[in-house]
C-alpha cells in the first residue's frame, strides 16, 4: 500500500482454460472424453495462468489473460449486444443466488 493514497485493487481476468480435475468425474459421455483428451490442460499449467494473474502489476487492471498472455476481449464482449448479454447473465445469476441465500447480493 502506498502512503497517503487509497489502496489499489487490481482486477484482471485470468482464464486457466479446461484443466484436469475431478469436477466432471461422473460424466462418462464419449464426446466429453474426446474433448477432454484433445483440449484439457494439466492443473499445473492452469495454475500458472492464475498465478501470473495474481502477481501481475497495475497495468493489467481490467484485462483478460489466456495462456499466461494478456489478450484483447473479443469484439462481441465489447459490443452493445455483449453488454446486454452481460447484464442479463448478471441479473439471472443474482436471482438464483438470492434464492439460495437471501440478501447475498446486498453484499456485492
Amino acid at each position: 500500500m502506498v502512503k497517503n493514497k487509497k489502496p489499489q485493487v487490481i482486477v484482471n481476468l485470468p482464464n486457466p482454460g479446461m484443466c484436469q480435475s475431478d469436477l466432471m468425474r461422473e460424466n462418462d459421455a464419449l464426446a466429453y472424453r474426446i474433448i477432454q483428451w484433445i483440449f484439457v490442460r494439466t492443473t499445473e499449467v492452469g495454475g500458472r495462468t492464475l498465478v501470473a494473474g495474481i502477481v501481475a502489476g497495475p497495468e493489467t487492471h481490467g484485462k483478460y489473460m489466456s495462456e499466461s498472455v494478456y489478450k484483447s476481449f473479443s469484439p462481441f464482449v465489447t459490443s452493445e449486444e455483449g453488454a446486454i448479454l452481460q447484464r442479463r447473465i448478471w441479473d439471472e445469476s443474482n436471482i438464483k443466488l438470492e434464492k439460495i441465500q437471501a440478501g447475498v447480493i446486498s453484499n456485492v
